[in-house]
């Protein structure tokens, strides 16, 4: 018995840790992907790619499977000129309020572009307002709902569609419920920490000074 459980620890030990890799425009989509660096076991782990122009990219999990792949969405970004995108992936599951509540791809703000928001608000014809850059890869933003009811939106690079950040849990667009017409939309997004949040009153402390909590908050 002692060396049946010897043996099992053995195996436990041996066992390699999960290999998260990026796949992407990069590298031709080719699976398995490329190896992200551990930064905190567990909990952190980075790849740096190299290129310019648009990029889109996600994580996998190195089984060369596409049913373990995220987000949802392909993360995309733009590079004006030859540079590095440091891609950041957080495996774990949160309960801090901000979406998605597991397994987050982020990357360092390259600080090349602001973002706007496009929805269903106004029938998606134009942007509804410009975020406000906190520092950090933060951006937010407040505008008023025209009308009440379930809409939807993008964050978008901005005027480009060829850059935007949707529901990165089921894919599309990410929902929003108006209660009121003319109701404060209060949103989120946080691009190094791969988080956005779409609830009001989650992100009312920004307006009292509590900007500085939500900053690179993991």
């Amino acid at each position: 018995m002692k060396r049946i459980i010897v043996l099992l620890a053995v195996v436990l030990m041996a066992s390699p840790a999960m290999a998260w890799t990026v796949v992407g425009s990069h590298q031709s989509w080719t699976m398995p992907g490329d190896e992200m660096t551990e930064v905190i076991e567990d909990v952190h782990y980075q790849y740096t790619i190299n290129g310019s122009g648009r990029l889109e990219f996600k994580v996998a999990d190195g089984t060369s499977s596409w049913d373990n792949v995220w987000p949802a969405n392909n993360r995309e970004a733009k590079l004006a000129d030859p540079g590095q995108l440091v891609v950041n992936f957080y495996p774990g599951t949160f309960d801090d309020g901000w979406f998605p509540s597991e397994k987050r791809v982020g990357y360092e703000d390259p600080e090349e572009y602001n973002w706007d928001i496009m929805g269903s608000f106004n029938g998606w014809a134009e942007p509804l307002a410009e975020m406000v850059p906190q520092g950090d890869g933060l951006y937010t933003i407040e505008f008023t709902a025209p009308t009440a009811g379930d809409h939807w939106f993008k964050f978008r690079k901005i005027g480009d569609w060829d850059v935007t950040w949707g529901n990165d849990e089921a894919g599309g667009d990410i929902p929003y419920h108006v209660e009121n017409d003319g109701d404060l939309v209060c949103l989120a997004l946080d691009l190094p920490n791969g988080r956005y949040i779409p609830e009001p009153a989650s992100l009312m402390l920004l307006a009292f000074g509590g900007i500085a909590m939500l900053r690179r908050r993991r």
